[in-house]
């Protein structure tokens, strides 16, 4: 009994200063600004760029693109509550190139998108050198998309979305190297389905 007794007064030990270290030693306070640069994937602007029933045919592509590349920046009204804004862009391009009746034509397709979007962070399990935490934004997005073929004969056969709204839902963490400098990674939609970069605590 008396082992028992020590074991459970040890881990109640443990967890008054577990509890004490993560309140007293918080990744924020009030009015800190955080700005974040990343750059991300799967780059889904290079998968959607043209299509033709041409493709069906013996022919080479080529696709080239910027992966989704980012800056957000968040103030902090509370230690646990941020507000902020997050700017994305990512572009595509796919060249297709095929033989039809002895002639050669290719088709081009190309898209880029970029996205703006406030963003209200929500913190939790935070110390002073790691932060997690929940984004939630809605904000516009703007897509242009530009197809074109050699052969008047195609069609562009692909129903892109071109929506001006855009949403998103993520949870991220940020480890601070030092006071200031730190690495960020997320996961989520609307945006990068996973993006990763560097931190600057200010």
């Amino acid at each position: 009994m008396k082992t028992k007794n020590n074991l459970i007064t040890g881990l109640f030990t443990i967890a008054l200063v577990v509890v004490a270290t993560v309140t007293q030693a918080q990744t924020y306070s009030l009015g800190t600004t955080v700005v974040d640069v990343f750059a991300g994937g799967p780059n889904v602007s290079k998968a959607f760029v043209g299509g033709s029933s041409s493709l069906n045919t013996d022919g080479s592509e080529t696709l080239t693109g910027m992966l989704p590349i980012g800056v957000r920046g968040e103030y902090l009204v509370t230690d646990k509550f941020g507000i902020g804004i997050e700017v994305t862009y990512a572009s595509g391009k796919r060249v297709y190139t095929y033989e039809e009746s002895g002639s050669q034509y290719s088709i081009t397709g190309e898209h880029n998108k970029m996205r703006v979007l406030p963003t209200f962070n929500f913190h939790f399990l935070d110390n002073e050198n790691v932060d997690l935490y929940l984004a939630l934004g809605v904000g516009l997005k703007n897509v242009n998309y530009k197809w074109s073929s050699t052969n008047a004969n195609d069609i562009d056969d692909l129903d892109f979305p071109t929506g001006k709204i855009s949403s998103k839902f993520a949870i991220g963490t940020r480890i601070f190297f030092t006071e200031n400098i730190g690495a960020n990674f997320a996961f989520g939609i609307g945006g990068p389905l996973v993006n990763g970069g560097l931190s600057f605590r200010i």
